[in-house]
């Protein structure tokens, strides 16, 4: 299985680094499944070659539960970085 992991971990990095638009890295710090030290460095990867990257971290939060745990501050985040980087669509 680490092989595997590995793998995927090449295949996503490879795929980020082409990727121009903007990216949000939500990371629970509690996350069993997606350890918080394997999104920074998805996150630092990101970040070193696009400058629209934001990484925001939420310290209870697990795998499946980060929007629930990160209450308000989690939808807020979501909300500012849509409003930053997604125009409005004109009617």
């Amino acid at each position: 299985s680490h092989v595997l992991v590995n793998l995927v971990y090449y295949l996503i990095v490879k795929c980020w680094l082409q990727i121009k638009q903007p990216i949000l890295f939500l990371s629970g710090l509690r996350d069993e499944m997606v350890p918080p030290t394997h999104m920074q460095m998805l996150y630092a990867k990101a970040a070193a070659h696009n400058r629209s990257c934001q990484f925001v971290d939420f310290p209870n939060g697990m795998h499946m539960d980060t929007w629930i745990s990160g209450g308000d501050h989690y939808w807020r985040t979501i909300q500012s970085f849509l409003e930053e980087n997604v125009p409005e669509k004109d009617e």
